[in-house]
């Protein structure tokens, strides 16, 4: 199959990572960047942001022509734009317009329907000309159904078996990288005062990613390194860490995340908070750990911290699980693709529905869902 891909293409994407999943599936895979390099202050990137704000960002790196003209000359079977903020509904109605019979489909990983989101005005025009919309969360469902949608799939997240897995680490690399308890992720007020509260508790903390420059008070031996570490930089740092910590995006309203994957995968030990759909993919105690609040945070990382057999032992068990679950995001695409071939239909929106296991039997589903 052809497949005009529209997504962001840095090194640590994940968007980058499925277009190459769907070349490793033997499509021929035509790759449109749709993320902008420009300095932090640089007039364009001031201009696209003031758009943002004002709900319909402007299209300064030409995607919408881009992908027009690809769709003419190369005549793809496929379109699939991840996110896709600042695509046009008249783009999409040209290319349906001069190929009849193509699929367009839209893979969104935020949330477009929560209030203090912004920048989400053409993609909201633009749901009911989808073929399919998929969504990584299933309160989702409903709310794109109601925008106008033809067909919503719940696309659950995965990890990458090519860079998710167990590497060796020097004590280089643990004093680099890693050490007791750490997180990598951006900075949300949730995930600093549950952090804030396990330092508080006498647990040292080590963070990685961006934004924490909005935690005002870091209290001592609380360790924010002010940057994000990508790709296998990523996976040593999760083998270096004891405890990896497992935060959701509540702005969001996610129940899952590829980190909270992405840490049992690389064989790391997850603490991560009970919610969603991550007590249905691990066993508690057994595969992964959770807590509920500050306080069972500190207890479990305290608990944990002196007790390396249990740790090994878990982490070890949760590696298996996401082996044998097919958690991957390869397992994740072809279902997906599966249902895309098979025409679907608004009842597709069933698989992965509340209550079911997001990964037991999904073939199943998909069939039963594509069923005329």
């Amino acid at each position: 199959m052809k497949i005009l891909y529209v997504g962001e293409s840095y090194v640590g994407a994940i968007a980058a990572e499925r277009r190459k999943i769907l070349e490793d599936l033997g499509h021929r895979v035509l790759a449109v960047n749709s993320r902008h390099s420009w300095s932090r202050l640089h007039p364009l990137r001031l201009l696209y942001r003031a758009s943002v704000i004002l709900q319909y960002p402007l299209d300064l790196l030409g995607i919408n022509r881009k992908l027009a003209a690809l769709s003419v000359s190369q005549d793809p079977d496929l379109v699939w734009i991840d996110k896709g903020l600042n695509i046009y509904p008249a783009t999409i109605r040209k290319i349906k317009a001069r190929h009849p019979g193509i699929t367009v489909v839209n893979f969104n990983p935020d949330n477009p329907f929560v209030p203090a989101s912004r920048g989400w005005g053409w993609f909201k025009r633009c749901i009911p000309l989808y073929d399919f919309c998929l969504v990584p969360r299933q309160v989702s469902v409903a709310e794109y159904f109601q925008a106008g949608a033809r067909r919503v799939s719940r696309f659950y997240w995965g990890y990458l078996p090519r860079l998710h897995r167990p590497v060796p680490v020097s004590g280089r690399d643990r004093q680099e990288l890693g050490g007791g308890v750490g997180f990598i992720g951006t900075y949300e007020k949730p995930r600093g005062r549950l952090i804030c509260h396990l330092v508080r508790a006498g647990v040292p903390v080590r963070v990685w990613g961006n934004d924490w420059t909005g935690l005002q008070s870091r209290p001592p031996n609380l360790r924010i390194e002010g940057r994000p570490v990508w790709d296998t930089q990523f996976v040593r740092a999760i083998c270096s860490f004891k405890i990896n910590l497992g935060f959701l995006n509540r702005q969001n309203r996610d129940t899952l995340n590829t980190r909270c994957l992405a840490i049992p995968a690389c064989g790391g030990f997850l603490l991560a908070e009970r919610t969603g759909d991550l007590p249905d993919l691990f066993r508690e105690g057994v595969e992964a750990e959770f807590f509920a609040d500050g306080a069972e945070l500190a207890d479990k990382a305290k608990f944990y911290l002196t007790r390396p057999a249990a740790r090994l032992r878990i982490a070890a068990a949760g590696r298996q699980r996401c082996l044998t679950g097919g958690y991957s995001f390869e397992n994740r695409m072809q279902e997906i693709l599966h249902t895309i071939r098979s025409g679907g239909l608004t009842g597709i929106a069933a698989v992965g529905a509340a209550g079911a296991h997001p990964y037991r039997n999904l073939s199943s589903q998909v069939k039963e869902a594509c069923q005329p």
